[in-house]
């Protein structure tokens, strides 16, 4: 059976609706998500030795702690320390799968400045059988959408590696740990690689890039009235190009297969939703 995506618009911009609540609720200097949540969820992220204790391995629950030992983000290398991977309280129901699998151990098998690669062991309980699961673990991203007074959508184009190719994008990175919220990386992402800045952002939206296999959200931002501030501040190894595009055009490079990247294509659904929200 094929169910219509109309199906679900009234649970999508419900959620919507709530999430413009609280950012309206909060402003650059008070996260929303400190002001709405008296604690902020802090997720460990380097890798745990092994565990042959059931309680204790391949634990994915969120920690309250103050301070963690994390990733280094992109711009530190070496034993700099990493970036405070803020995360959100989560608000999905609860797990009704989970008692289907017992975690038996895990270990952090390789690590770099970009990501952790952990080895799960689990039980599936219903056919009794023990297996390897991979996990890439990754700090949280931001990306932004930046909309000028004009209504057009500022968008950056760069080499991407994994494909060995260039790609269409909006400004965005890793949360380091100079950002205080998710917000103040989204601004910061957007003055370095596009010397635009905006007074007017809010959170439209957050997803899991590929909850299989990786561990990390992306939260995306709307800028609107975005001006130029300044000229770019990139890193010694970014090579980006700047293109200032109606927003009109931006949907037909995504139909048309010109805007490749999950993200991006994300984002856009989400300002979308956040356009027919009441």
């Amino acid at each position: 059976m094929v169910v219509p995506l109309d199906a679900f618009v009234p649970y999508i911009l419900t959620y919507s609706k709530i999430m413009n609540t609280c950012d309206r609720h909060s402003s650059r200097d008070e996260p929303f998500f400190f002001r709405t949540w008296e604690n902020a969820l802090w997720v460990e992220r380097k890798g745990r030795e092994p565990s042959t204790t059931p309680e204790s391995a391949c634990s994915t629950e969120p920690v309250h702690r103050n301070i963690m030992q994390l990733i280094p983000c992109r711009k530190h290398s070496g034993n700099t320390p990493g970036c405070m991977l803020q995360r959100w309280p989560s608000h999905h129901v609860e797990s009704h799968m989970k008692h289907y699998w017992k975690c038996l151990g895990t270990n952090t098998v390789f690590e770099n400045r970009i990501l952790a690669l952990r080895q799960d062991t689990y039980h599936f309980l219903p056919n009794d059988i023990i297996k390897d699961f991979t996990v890439l673990e990754f700090g949280d991203w931001v990306n932004i959408i930046p909309i000028t007074s004009q209504g057009e959508v500022v968008l950056i184009r760069q080499y991407r590696h994994g494909i060995m190719r260039d790609t269409i994008e909006i400004p965005g990175g890793l949360l380091s740990e100079t950002d205080t919220s998710p917000i103040d990386a989204a601004l910061r992402e957007l003055e370095e690689e596009t010397g635009y800045s905006s007074s007017d952002i809010i959170h439209i939206g957050t997803v899991e890039p590929n909850p299989a296999i990786q561990n990390n959200r992306c939260y995306t931002y709307l800028a609107r009235n975005a001006y130029r501030k300044s000229s770019q501040r990139l890193d010694s190894t970014e090579a980006i190009h700047v293109d200032v595009i109606k927003k009109e055009e931006v949907y037909g490079m995504i139909r048309s297969g010109q805007i490749t990247h999950g993200l991006v294509i994300a984002a856009f659904a989400h300002l979308l939703l956040h356009e027919q929200s009441p």
